[in-house]
């Protein structure tokens, strides 16, 4: 025996594991690894409330995707097996945090693959579907209920500017003449940019 897992007929992925154990997953598997992906993160010290709470197979919970955005877990089931829990991972999240709004978020892809039932709304809380999060100074408005994956890319917060610098100068001294210049010279400041194609001059 391998171990225990959770079966996906219509996948690529036959099978998801959760247990490498010959012995049958505890109860209350999930609520111990969803409560132990919550304090993980509590020792991140992160200067933000917003992140990646779950990440499927990497904190032990496949086919279950959780964003936090300030006051809003955002969930996204992936599996049959995920959707059926839901009700259990929406009351773990509620003991996690007083107060916290639960938003589900339904995949298309994987609803299409997995013939998921599960559609997009609050499934505690009320809202319009976005809120507002801070990453160090900055607050971002995120919308959740339209926007890309989650809401937000979360992943690329490394990659995102620190802040902006502003330079005074006199654009007639500085900026103009430039323009006069570059790529040829011209008298207005105007450049006709094009580049050939076939046959074709593409403008």
């Amino acid at each position: 025996m391998v171990g225990w897992g959770q079966h996906s007929p219509e996948s690529l992925i036959a099978v998801r594991m959760v247990s490498y154990s010959e012995g049958r997953p505890a109860e209350d598997w999930i609520e111990q690894r969803l409560s132990a992906a919550w304090r993980l993160r509590g020792r991140l010290g992160l200067d933000s409330d917003a992140y990646r709470l779950v990440n499927a197979e990497g904190d032990f919970l496949p086919g279950l995707v959780i964003d936090l955005y300030a006051d809003t877990a955002v969930v996204c089931p992936h599996t049959r097996g995920v959707e059926a829990g839901l009700p259990r991972i929406v009351a773990c999240l509620r003991g996690l945090r007083e107060g916290l709004q639960v938003y589900v978020r339904r995949d298309e892809h994987f609803a299409r693959v997995e013939k998921l039932g599960t559609v997009s709304g609050y499934v505690h809380g009320v809202g319009d579907g976005t809120t507002v999060v801070r990453e160090g100074e900055v607050h971002l408005k995120v919308d959740f209920a339209h926007g890309q994956k989650t809401g937000y890319y979360l992943d690329q917060r490394a990659n995102r500017p620190l802040g902006v610098l502003f330079l005074r100068i006199d654009p007639a001294e500085y900026l103009y003449p430039l323009l006069n210049r570059w790529p040829v010279p011209s008298q207005t400041a105007e450049t006709l940019l094009v580049r050939r194609e076939g046959p074709d001059v593409l403008f």
